[in-house]
């Protein structure tokens, strides 16, 4: 469309009363993050790259259930999260004694970073989307490129959890654990807690 690009465009139909709810997927060659984040500002429902690949999605966060887990909004359907490389402490299970108050404090953090915003999915191009259970496994990113995975893992919110492939970012989240760890930040401040996730894990 003359002098036009595909995000104004995007903007424009955004704007008409009878077009704020019509899905709107860009097909692109660009790729680049800063391009993700600016179709979803416009109001773009997905973003595909050309060649066609599902390494992004754009999503709405519903609601947030607990510290590593979100309900979302995928082109119109609800879908669960599971943020890839995080496993914060216990929340919201059945058996209230397994429940941490560090499980809560991540909750509501999440909570308040996520609950309502458009965000952006990542998924690791050479592991399953999703989980045994079915949930999506994914890397959480805002429109201005902060990767809430890795923010939980810094703030001492969670542990570098490997159970699903160390992932793209394993040095970033590497470092982030040791900076969180030398500081006895977070979980780490915790005798058991710290002691729980220190711990070596059985092989399977």
């Amino acid at each position: 469309m003359p002098g036009l690009n595909g995000y104004e465009v995007c903007r424009r139909l955004r704007e008409l009363e009878g077009c704020k709810a019509i899905p709107v997927v860009m097909c692109t060659g660009k790729g680049q993050r800063r391009d993700v984040a600016e179709a979803l500002q416009a109001g773009a429902t997905d973003y595909i790259v050309k060649p066609f690949t599902r390494e992004t999605l754009l999503a709405k966060v519903v609601k947030v259930l607990d510290g590593d887990t979100l309900s979302v909004l995928v082109k119109g359907k609800k879908e669960k999260v599971r943020l890839r490389n995080v496993d914060t402490p216990e929340s919201i299970h059945a058996d209230k004694k397994r429940n941490a108050p560090m499980g809560k404090t991540a909750t509501e953090w999440v909570r308040k970073r996520l609950e309502g915003l458009n965000v952006i999915l990542e998924f690791e191009r050479d592991k399953p989307e999703r989980d045994k259970r079915g949930s999506l496994v994914a890397y959480v990113r805002l429109p201005d490129g902060a990767l809430v995975n890795l923010e939980l893992v810094e703030r001492g919110l969670s542990p570098y959890y490997k159970a699903f492939g160390k992932g793209r970012y394993a040095a970033e989240f590497e470092a982030a654990q040791k900076r969180a760890l030398d500081a006895k930040i977070g979980i780490w401040g915790d005798p058991k807690l710290r002691e729980k996730y220190l711990r070596p894990k059985p092989k399977p």
